[in-house]
């Protein structure tokens, strides 16, 4: 006897699925070109096929792709009913009802998430070309990072923010004590709440041409104070090469060499020499200063001199007159003035060239 076959409704027309009214509920049919098994399903548990279900909705290669299996229509749900997508996967709880993959995944759309990315304790992003550390990694949202650090190792930062908050979750200035900027292993910018101040722990070096300014006004250059310093409470300046004073001065001691007044000059000289030879031992400017008093005190070993001198000049001559003067024990020096070089100038005459210290008050009345 001949092997019997069996043969159930069949079509080899490529995506052909067959209807309620082709097939009795419990018979089977086959698409014998799309590899697809169908038959009559009974949703409704009374006995009556409502619909038509393929018995397997993956489709098989052929050929060289004999082993694919793949979809063409629906979606495909793990651990959910009613999938929304091509892969829809659920679960919660333990791990086991989560999706896990292993190797490299390659993703050439995009991937949403509607939950968070978990990964290993250290989780890398790497962007083509993978492994050199090139590429960029884009964030189209706000970044907010939660743990304790956030080290960055790059040669460049670039900030497109107008301003860059630090220790900005504090709610008071006490709580932001100590927040600042690190550089290297010890070098600081931090604010200083006690101070209510920023605080450095380095010099700051300004560029040449560059000031300090407070509330957009200069207080202080590489050289100059600002004009709008007007108190200080200074102890002391060092050596002054000028100073102007529009008001009353008051000080205990001053050390100057000259005193410009709107009509008077005032200076103080000293000046040692051990020879015979006329020494210059005081001058002023003879464009400037049409006459001058010379106060002189004159001293030589045990020898002390005193005198005072006024002298006029016509711009090429000078006159004078001596009067005052105390020599004991005796006198130890002349003195003549002259023009010379534009300059009006008291000469001292040593009586020998031993030692001598000439030491001149100088007041001279402007021109």
């Amino acid at each position: 006897m001949a092997d019997p076959k069996i043969f159930i409704r069949r079509s080899a027309t490529p995506s052909k699925v067959p209807t309620t009214d082709q097939l009795a509920l419990g018979e089977l049919a086959i698409n014998t070109y799309d590899g697809k098994l169908y038959l009559e399903q009974d949703q409704g548990a009374v006995g009556v096929g409502v619909t038509i279900i393929a018995v397997n909705p993956w489709s098989v290669g052929v050929g060289s792709t004999a082993y694919n299996i793949y979809f063409t229509a629906g979606f495909v749900g793990i651990g959910i009913t009613n999938p929304t997508s091509a892969l829809t996967v659920a679960g919660s709880g333990t791990s086991t009802s989560q999706l896990f993959v292993t190797g490299v995944s390659t993703f050439t759309g995009n991937v949403n998430l509607g939950g968070e990315l978990r990964g290993p304790a250290e989780f890398i992003i790497d962007p083509a070309a993978v492994g050199d550390n090139t590429g960029a990694v884009r964030i189209k949202g706000d970044l907010l990072v939660d743990g304790t650090q956030t080290i960055i190792n790059s040669a460049t930062i670039e900030l497109a923010d107008f301003i860059v908050g630090i220790a900005s979750t504090a709610t008071t200035d006490l709580l932001a004590d100590g927040a600042g900027i690190k550089i290297g292993p010890d070098n600081t910018l931090l604010y200083d709440h006690t101070n209510t101040a920023l605080k450095s722990s380095e010099n700051l070096n300004l560029a040449s041409g560059k000031t300090y300014k407070i509330d957009g006004t200069d207080v202080l250059s590489s050289t100059t104070l600002g004009s709008g310093v007007v108190n200080s409470s200074l102890t002391s300046v060092g050596t002054l090469t000028s100073l102007n004073v529009s008001n009353a001065v008051t000080a205990a001691t001053a050390s100057v060499s000259t005193i410009n007044l709107s009509a008077v000059d005032i200076t103080s000289t000293s000046t040692t020499t051990t020879t015979t030879v006329a020494t210059s031992v005081a001058s002023v400017s003879a464009t400037v200063c049409r006459s001058a008093v010379f106060q002189v005190q004159a001293v030589q070993g045990t020898n002390y001199n005193m005198t005072t001198i006024n002298v006029l000049h016509d711009g090429s001559e000078t006159y004078m007159t001596e009067y005052g003067t105390i020599n004991q024990p005796i006198g130890i020096a002349t003195f003549s003035t002259d023009i010379d070089a534009g300059s009006l100038r008291l000469l001292a005459h040593p009586a020998s060239n031993s030692s001598t210290t000439f030491k001149v008050l100088t007041k001279a009345l402007d021109i």
